[in-house]
């Protein structure tokens, strides 16, 4: 998928460290938990056309699944639910069966297809935020 190369990367290793230290925290009694949202309704995806083959969440989804995943001290959450067993199928479905898949929800736009116009208030936003002391 174009545009997702160090999205994909940064994701992969904080899974893997989440892991790790989940791992070697254990025996003290620490939990760690990971929460892994599909695209999220925010300012920051404002101009990003969103849907489609990409599933969609709003804030509140994820901060009840943050809430959910801490009470029953879960390793990995996925926001929305269905997106958990993506990893197996992943693991067990033939690359051209999947290349097929992305070719039928357009992934190639996912992130990258971005509405100047739409985004312009975000942008603003941010840049008055980075500006201030």
């Amino acid at each position: 998928m174009p545009g997702m190369a160090v999205y994909n990367a940064s994701k992969f290793g904080a899974v893997g460290l989440s892991a790790a230290v989940r791992a070697e925290f254990a025996p003290a009694g620490v939990s760690v938990s990971t929460i892994l949202p599909s695209a999220v309704r925010t300012g920051l995806s404002s101009g990003v056309p969103l849907g489609g083959g990409m599933p969609t969440v709003d804030p509140e989804d994820v901060a009840d699944a943050i809430v959910r995943t801490l009470d029953h001290r879960r390793a990995e959450t996925a926001v929305p639910r269905y997106l958990a067993g993506w990893d197996l199928i992943d693991a067990v479905v033939p690359e051209r069966l999947l290349d097929l898949g992305r070719r039928l929800i357009d992934d190639r736009r996912a992130l990258t297809a971005v509405d100047p116009a739409g985004r312009a208030d975000y942008d603003r936003r941010l840049a008055r935020q980075s500006q201030t002391p």
